[in-house]
Order: structure tokens, then sequence, then C-alpha cells
């Protein structure tokens, strides 16, 4: 019987799956939880590896607040923030701009109060944005949104859309895109997870036509693009895999001062141990998610081992740090 050994201090699991070629493979992953209030130290609460999406609202049409760490192999590292935009030392504001670097990826967010569309003799106009301490930073405060005739595919949970009076504005924007009017269709920017039907997420998904279910069904199509599992938005993506070490600033998203701190530095060593012999590999780290508002840093490392289809060749997967600093 097939047993994971997790000798790390992190929490882990592991999971058989064919490969986007079909082939069968045992798939591990460890995710480690480290403290900001310890100096990035392993956290004495370890996060569970998420077996699923979990959203903030209705599944499907709300966005996600926790991301499933069950998926394939990335091709690089997600950075995603979670959390809130703070005005500085608790005064009301009415906009201020959230920024996070991560190594080579950054960006910057113009968070704004409540806002809405109004109109006067001159036609449809922005009203004044209202004063607030603190922001969610969540797809349903971005651009975007549904309407009856329309839906903007990269975000259809946000606001924006609709230009009918009264209707609202989104309170996240990018600052090179400002809306000034009804027929502006800027892009929607956010640190958080993208959800898998959204663009662009949507289009690396492969065609499931007749060709794919009369020769591939059940595997993925051919044409799948692994960047389909990439959850960050384009722009927080890394285009290799974070080493750790890498200088990581967030300013604005923490009731505090800035923070600024480096990846942790832990190399996860994963063993598969078959019949004859041993496999060993070194997992990517392939997602980071900073979390200001729980003190906390979440690292996942995954990796996998292509099985031929005989995945009972694979006795025991075991999981430990090689090193840390």
């Amino acid at each position: 019987m097939l047993q994971f050994r997790n000798k790390t201090p992190f929490s882990g699991l592991i999971w058989l799956a064919p490969d986007p070629a079909g082939v069968e493979s045992v798939y591990a992953v460890v995710k480690g939880t480290f403290s900001l209030a310890a100096g990035m130290q392993p956290a004495q609460t370890q996060m569970p590896v998420a077996v699923e999406d979990e959203y903030v609202g209705e599944p499907g049409r709300s966005s996600i607040c926790v991301p499933s760490d069950i998926c394939l192999v990335k091709p690089g590292t997600d950075v995603l923030l979670l959390g809130h935009a703070y005005a500085p030392a608790g005064r009301r504001i009415t906009s201020l701009d959230v920024g996070l670097r991560a190594g080579p990826v950054q960006a910057v967010l113009r968070v704004f109060g409540d806002r809405f569309w109004e109109r006067d003799s001159f036609g449809v106009t922005i009203s004044p944005p209202q004063p607030f301490e603190q922001m969610p930073l969540v797809w349903e405060r971005a651009y975007g949104g549904t309407t009856q005739d329309e839906t903007e595919p990269r975000n259809p949970v946000g606001a924006g859309l609709s230009s009918e009076t009264g209707a609202r504005l989104p309170n996240l924007e990018d600052p090179r895109q400002l809306i000034g009017s009804p027929r502006d269709r800027p892009s929607p920017v956010n640190f958080a997870p993208t959800c898998a039907h959204w663009q662009p997420r949507r289009s690396y998904a492969g065609t499931y036509d007749e060709t794919w279910q009369r020769y591939r069904a059940p595997y993925l199509p051919a044409d799948f693009d692994p960047r389909f599992f990439q959850i960050s938005p384009p722009y927080l993506i890394t285009p290799n895999y974070l080493q750790g070490g890498e200088p990581v600033e967030v300013v604005g998203a923490a009731p505090s001062a800035a923070l600024q701190f480096k990846v942790p530095q832990c190399v996860i060593r994963i063993t598969y141990r078959l019949d004859q012999g041993k496999e060993v590999r070194a997992a990517a780290l392939d997602t980071l998610v900073i979390e200001p508002d729980a003190a906390r840093v979440i690292l996942v490392w995954r990796t996998a081992l292509a099985c031929d289809k005989l995945p009972l060749r694979v006795r025991e997967v075991e999981a430990q740090v090689l090193e840390a600093a």
C-alpha cells in the first residue's frame, strides 16, 4: 500500500493522477506556514493542504478566498496576497496605493473608497470616493461584473461594468488605467487568486470537442496548457520558480508599517521508494501566499513522478527538509 511519510514540520499530501500527457503519476505537495511575527520561522499552527477551493460567497459566482493546493505541475510560481488595504495610522482616507513586490514580479493597486455612477446635466459622472479605513482586496472590488447584456470574462464578479445610475464602481484599479467614463474597459487588477473559468485561465484549458471525446477522454486534451494551473493574475506569476531568499515588500496592506522580508529558504526533498531502488526529486516552490492580516506567509512545494501506469511500483513517498535558512 502506498504510504506518505512526512518528515517535515509542515503539512503534506500525496495523490495519484494522470499528467497532461496521460501518464499515471504520483504527486506530492508540502505546504509550509511561516510566522511574520516570529521572524519567518515555521508557525506553531500549520495550515492544512486545501483539497478544494473555498469561496467568498457562492461557489462559481464569487471569488476564491482559499485556493486549492491540489493540481498538476505549475510552470512558475504564483505570488498571492490575501487581506485588506489599510489607511495609514488608522485615518479615514479616500484613496491610497497598495504595492506588492516579490522577486521578479510586482504590482500596484490604487484603492478608492466606495464610488457610484451619477447623472447630472453633463451626463454620467463618478461620485467622490467615500472615506475608508480598510478595504477588502477581493475581486468583487475590482473592475468587472456581469449585466444582462455583457460579462467581463476576466472578472465576472467585479464592479464597474454597469453604468446605470447608482451602480458601484470598482474600489481597486490599475493606476495606469483609471476609469474615466462608462466606455472604459480597463484590465481588472488584484493580488488574489483567479477562478478556473475566468480568462485567461480558461483559454489554457484546451479543446474539449468530438475529437477529444473520441481519442483522448478522460485525459487532458492535446492542446492543454499547464499555465491553466497558475492561479495568480498573469503579472504575479514568476517566469521561473522562486528559490527562496528573494526580497518581498508589501506596502499599504498591513495595519502597521510596510512589510519587508525574504522568502524562506527551504529545500524540500521528495523521495519515491519503488519496488526496486528509489527516485529523488527536489520539490518546486510554485506558490507563495502572503497573509498580513494573519501575520503569516504560506509556501507550497510540489513534485511528481511518472509511473508509466504502474503506480503500485511506488511503495512510499517521503518528504524531508534538506536544508533551511
